[in-house]
């Protein structure tokens, strides 16, 4: 038991914190400001959705954004493919948060 514990806690400790938009003081994870903009978006490539982040002051390393980006797919929230060589296309899997 301990060990899951142990597990949780280095899960959640890993997560980048980015500042909430409004300004104040408030720690937001990465991921679910990635998230929330590729559903704004729907779809869009990797380098748009690095470019929105950048202009709400978010400035990710591309290790951390391939990380988190990754950790999206994994849990089933969007899907990742490539365009071309050096350009991937991001879309939205599944919308949970509207109702049917």
């Amino acid at each position: 038991m301990q060990r899951i514990l142990q597990a949780q806690k280095n899960i959640t400790s890993r997560v980048p914190i980015a500042r909430h938009s409004t300004g104040n003081n408030m720690k937001y994870p990465i991921r679910n400001l990635m998230y929330e903009k590729i559903r704004q978006a729907g779809t869009l490539t990797d380098a748009d959705l690095m470019k929105d982040l950048s202009k709400d002051g978010v400035t990710l390393a591309e290790s951390e954004f391939n990380k988190t980006l990754l950790d999206l797919e994994i849990y089933g929230l969007v899907r990742v493919s490539w365009v071309t060589k050096d350009k991937r296309r991001i879309e939205l899997v599944a919308d949970s948060g509207t109702a049917s």
